[in-house]
């Protein structure tokens, strides 16, 4: 049982690195594009941040919290404001779909 539970996981995460990535590089080609936003980058994510598998998704986000530490300890990407948006999909499909709308919508505002 414990290894369909761990293939499960894998699948989630790359999943929600796939859906990361993605975002990120709408966010991306949105900044190059509107100079008026302020010279923010904005990331987006939806993970497990609440319930019994809480830890995936928190130590995720602690991840992606360092790698921006590193990336604005070295300099940035051309002065530019790195901003992380995380929402809680509490393990839960159903709710990874609006979680990603919201996070989109917010990229186009």
């Amino acid at each position: 049982m414990e290894k369909v539970f761990y293939k499960h996981n894998i699948f989630y995460i790359i999943g929600l690195f796939s859906i990361f990535a993605f975002l990120a590089n709408i966010n991306l080609t949105h900044a190059q594009k509107e100079k008026q936003n302020k010279n923010i980058i904005t990331l987006g994510m939806s993970t497990v941040l609440s319930g019994p598998a809480s830890f995936l998704g928190v130590n995720m986000r602690t991840g992606v919290f360092a790698a921006i530490d590193e990336v604005i300890r070295t300099g940035g990407i051309n002065s530019h404001e790195i901003r992380l948006i995380s929402l809680d999909d509490g393990y839960k499909p159903t709710l990874t779909i609006p979680n990603m709308h919201r996070l989109i919508d917010d990229v186009k505002s």
